[in-house]
């Protein structure tokens, strides 16, 4: 009789782990496929980079062309912002937003030793 006592012990603790293990396996698979809800937009920033016109433009500083060629890309709210390297606002078009930025730094175009930095927020 003791024995048999023994293994329902046994049996409803290995169980419980069963249970318990399948539940955290169940819970982690779930967090693991959500995207974090804020992301800087990469992607975008790459495609921009891409595109000869735009790198154009930045070193003209052409803020028209910039807004044209940003918004061919980029539907939502967006920030787009070059910095020299030493930190100083060349320019921005946009709106403000607060949230993660994708950033490039470019070491010079089209026979310019200019380096700039470019940022760019997207509201998702």
């Amino acid at each position: 009789m003791k024995r048999k006592g023994e293994m329902y012990v046994i049996d409803a603790f290995l169980a419980t782990i069963i249970i318990l293990s399948v539940l955290t396996i169940i819970s982690l698979s779930k967090f693991s496929f959500e995207q974090p809800p804020f992301l800087p937009p990469d992607e975008e920033l790459t495609a921009l980079l891409h595109n000869l016109e735009f790198l154009n433009s930045v070193y003209a500083n052409d803020t028209l062309s910039l807004k044209v060629l940003v918004e061919s890309y980029i539907s939502s709210p967006y920030n787009l912002t070059i910095y020299s390297l030493n930190g100083d606002k060349i320019l921005s078009i946009g709106e403000p937003l607060e949230g993660p930025a994708a950033m490039a730094i470019i070491p010079g175009w089209n026979g310019t030793l200019t380096s700039v930095i470019i940022s760019l927020k997207v509201r998702r």
